[in-house]
């Protein structure tokens, strides 16, 4: 564990290639800390599964890795929410055992979490889908907990909320659609969101990907266009109002960023990708904890 601009690094003990993460803090006060591990990195997606462990408030690790068992390899971008006091992680997952790269569906799994022996099972888990929708491939939806139900943000702008029907079917609950201006294509979830300001609004932040160097794609020179590949990913904040139709309320003028976010080798793939958006975020006596997505280990950055 290492600490530059204020972001510490966690290596997890006997994990090759730990990324995605998200947190939650528990009742018992330790922090329950998931991540994707792909076995072959440098062969991209396939072998990608979902790990988790114990660590103390100090972020030590208290576990050794657990893999959960979610029926299957390639799962992946897991988020932690708490709901009533019980655990849930929404995760992305093949639609089938034939699916393609691109045909994806999100799983919803509930979690047994015992923190006296730091064991953690699953003891529930579905394929969830959007009812009325076309989409062949789903992920980043965002949980988030409010009047001890489990609600999920399909979109983030426009802010689309789903609530669950008949248990794997999820219906559009409320919709607003206040733009957020940024410099990407698209922009997409990243972590859960939490209630702050006494519960009046959540806090979420989300994710875009960008191709700085894309108007060299017609250019001549192989190394020009190799570079006009090189995508990076940047994120911001969001709020929304804490009731229905969780309107949109405020959102971060222009990317975060600090000094060296860029600078971590990616060791996960062949092409020039940067990669650093959140996936997890903690909020707890005033001292925030942004568990951040990055190409070589889990970051924990505080702000």
């Amino acid at each position: 564990m290492w600490k530059i601009n204020n972001v510490t690094q966690l290596i997890v003990t006997g994990v090759r290639s730990a990324y995605n993460p998200s947190a939650l803090v528990l009742d018992s006060g330790e922090i329950l800390l998931s991540y994707r591990n792909n076995l072959a990195p440098k062969h991209g997606a396939g072998l990608d599964h979902v790990e988790i462990c114990f660590l103390d408030r100090d972020l030590n690790q208290l576990s050794d890795s657990i893999r959960l068992n979610l029926g299957g390899s390639w799962c992946e971008d897991a988020r932690l929410v708490a709901v009533e006091g019980e655990v849930w992680l929404i995760y992305g997952r093949p639609t089938n055992d034939h699916s393609t790269w691109r045909q994806r569906r999100l799983g919803l799994a509930k979690l047994h979490v015992d923190t006296v022996k730091h064991q953690v099972d699953v003891i529930e888990n579905n394929l969830i889908g959007r009812e009325a929708t076309d989409n062949e491939c789903e992920k980043n939806w965002t949980p988030f907990a409010h009047g001890g139900r489990l609600f999920l943000s399909y979109s983030i702008c426009p802010h689309v909320v789903l609530r669950e029907k008949r248990g794997v079917t999820w219906v559009q609950e409320a919709s607003s659609s206040r733009p957020i201006i940024w410099p990407s294509n698209y922009i997409s979830g990243g972590t859960p969101a939490v209630p702050i300001d006494e519960g009046r609004e959540y806090l979420g932040f989300f994710h875009g990907v960008s191709f700085p160097f894309d108007w060299l794609r017609t250019s001549r020179d192989n190394s020009q266009k190799f570079l006009s590949h090189t995508r990076y990913y940047t994120f911001g904040a969001y709020t929304f109002s804490a009731a229905p139709p969780f309107e949109l309320l405020r959102a971060s003028p222009h990317p975060l960023c600090y000094e060296g976010m860029f600078n971590v080798s990616n060791s996960r793939v062949s092409r020039d990708e940067r990669v650093v958006f959140p996936s997890g975020l903690i909020i707890d006596d005033n001292i925030g904890l942004l568990v951040r997505r990055q190409t070589n280990g889990t970051d924990v950055a505080i702000i």
